[in-house]
């Protein structure tokens, strides 16, 4: 990026950046609906189960999302009761308490579902996928944003399972796996419309262990510890083939419309944005919501970010922009003394010697997003 891309009109009036950083947001065509953190039945649930506590010696990002996906995991599964019309998509109608046990009434989207609760009312940010690979039937995981990775994570919570980079160790998005997946069990020309028994065939010969992607299995699977469970031919990253999005995850405080079920197989269109690439061409008739654009789906969250125009000598006017949900303020920091300023724009005097400025989106609950810097030598 060029100093003409951070600061109009710099070439007027010449002086030194000694240092900048600003974050880059990308938007997304589609609009995401998000839950609040302060939903009283999400705090309730949090609170009741002290999750709190059990992340809070937990010093990354994904090691707090791998203990709480472990949590939701462990909780015992039953599938009395399944639903005909249409998922249930809150807490009250999928926690089951019995006796002082909590177990979960369904299957994997009902994991899934506790999870971006659990998530959200400990103030991350998550959504819920339905994937199908090499099966005939539908899986449902979830991704949560994280600020100290700037990506979306996949978390697999009816399986306690996320997924690495084998080379960086780096926690890897759904999309990142379906990447590996395509390209590790499909050739030249190929798509996931091959016929289900020739992909099965294909993926039990060459086998899940071989491919270049390292599973972290944390050993429950719908509740039940399991030693030798297979991730490499079951589930996994190998069902990240057809992919398609929610766009909302406040059913609590925003119950009605309901959300119909994802269904099985790839042509229940029941207004869920499609992953659509070469791999697999999903222009259907029935299909009316899809995307090709990476962006669509992998928008950027709790960003600040700034533009400034040198006005005179000793001012810069900065406007400010953010991604975080919620937002309620900016905190501008200049030369070491927090100010919180709700208006988008800032006049910045400059004075001799060195100048800095960071702004640093806030929201409605005080936590802070990532910030943007500049720093100027007059």
């Amino acid at each position: 990026m060029s100093l003409s891309d951070i600061i109009q009109n710099a070439d007027q009036y010449p002086f030194k950046i000694t240092q900048w950083h600003n974050e880059a947001i990308i938007r997304s065509a589609f609009d995401f609906g998000y839950e609040r953190q302060d939903c009283p039945p999400i705090q309730t649930f949090v609170k009741t189960h002290n999750l709190h506590d059990l992340i809070k010696d937990k010093n990354t990002d994904i090691d707090r999302f791998a203990a709480l996906t472990h949590w939701v995991a462990q909780r015992p599964n039953t599938r009395q009761n399944m639903w005909s019309e249409h998922y249930p998509w809150t807490l009250d109608q999928i926690l089951i308490h019995d006796n002082g046990q909590t177990a979960i009434k369904g299957h994997c989207m009902s994991y899934a579902a506790v999870l971006i609760s659990a998530l959200t009312g400990l103030g991350y940010y998550a959504r819920h996928w339905a994937i199908q690979g090499f099966r005939f039937m539908d899986h449902e995981v979830v991704e949560v944003w994280s600020n100290e990775l700037k990506k979306w994570i996949y978390l697999d919570p009816s399986l306690d399972q996320y997924y690495t980079d084998p080379q960086t160790n780096e926690p890897l998005s759904l999309l990142e796996m379906h990447r590996i997946f395509v390209n590790t069990f499909f050739r030249d020309g190929e798509t996931l419309h091959m016929p289900m028994d020739q992909q099965r065939e294909r993926i039990k010969k060459m086998g899940g262990q071989n491919a270049p992607i390292r599973c972290v299995d944390q050993g429950y699977h719908y509740g039940t510890y399991t030693t030798d469970y297979d991730w490499g031919w079951f589930h996994g990253y190998l069902a990240a083939g057809f992919l398609r999005l929610t766009m909302r995850n406040n059913f609590h405080s925003l119950p009605a419309p309901p959300f119909l079920y994802f269904g099985d197989g790839i042509e229940d269109d029941h207004g869920f944005p499609h992953w659509t690439d070469e791999n697999p061409p999903l222009k259907t008739d029935r299909i009316k919501l899809f995307s090709d654009r990476e962006q669509d789906f992998y928008w950027t969250l709790n960003q600040a970010t700034f533009k400034a125009i040198r006005v005179s000598d000793h001012t810069l006017e900065l406007e400010f922009d953010n991604s975080q949900p919620f937002f309620h303020h900016y905190i501008v920091t200049v030369n070491n003394k927090p100010y919180p300023i709700t208006e988008c724009v800032y006049s910045w005097n400059l004075h001799p010697g060195e100048n800095t400025l960071t702004v640093t989106p806030q929201n409605e609950w005080g936590d802070c997003g990532l910030s943007s810097q500049l720093s100027i030598t007059l």
